[in-house]
């Protein structure tokens, strides 16, 4: 089996790259420095984990720029051998803002190629992820939180419980879901509060 990863340098994407190396496990790597040579490397390719995704820009950028990504690995995929597509889409997906309509659209692209192909795609929903090198103010709010606790900047507070995933434990959901398709679950946060 040979696995594509696209997003392979992102916050997740340097996670899933690090278990897979514990594990011996080498993988095709895309990103937005290679990103032109997609078609190519998906042909290398058996199974996919869709990591890119665009989180900041305008609603615009955002919105289609997830749709974009989707559209293109799923063109990459073309009329070749069937594969799987896990995609890490988000518990926002579906939310009425750039982000949860990009990524609830990027789904629903997927889900029409499976139904077109002899593919097999998994649509797995993660919760806010947390963990080494999240990004203040762009992929954590964990890290949003304390960076703004340790400036002394006004911290957003609300009442609302957050659920939170260790990225670590998301990467071994979504390798999970690409070798076993088939009983696959989703991954649930513990929800925490600040009160």
């Amino acid at each position: 089996m040979t696995l594509l990863i696209t997003g392979s340098h992102g916050f997740l994407g340097r996670h899933l790259r690090l278990l897979l190396a514990s594990r011996g496990v080498d993988a095709l790597l895309a990103d937005r420095h290679n990103w032109n040579e997609l078609e190519a490397l998906v042909a290398q390719a058996d199974r996919i984990i869709h990591l890119a995704g665009v989180n900041r820009g305008s609603d615009t950028e955002v919105r289609e720029g997830n749709l974009a990504l989707a559209d293109d690995v799923i063109r990459a995929c073309g009329t070749q051998r069937a594969r799987t597509i896990v995609y890490a889409n988000t518990i926002h997906a579906g939310r009425d803002d750039a982000y949860g309509i990009g990524k609830q659209g990027a789904a629903k692209l997927f889900a029409s190629w499976r139904d077109a192909s002899e593919g097999i795609f998994v649509d797995i929903h993660l919760p806010n992820l947390f963990g080494e090198e999240g990004r203040p103010f762009y992929n954590s709010v964990v890290a949003t939180f304390v960076e703004q606790l340790a400036t002394g900047s006004p911290a957003q507070v609300g009442r609302a419980q957050i659920p939170l995933l260790h990225v670590q434990q998301a990467a071994h959901a979504l390798l999970h879901a690409c070798l076993h398709p088939e009983e696959t679950r989703e991954p649930h946060g513990i929800e925490i509060s600040v009160a």
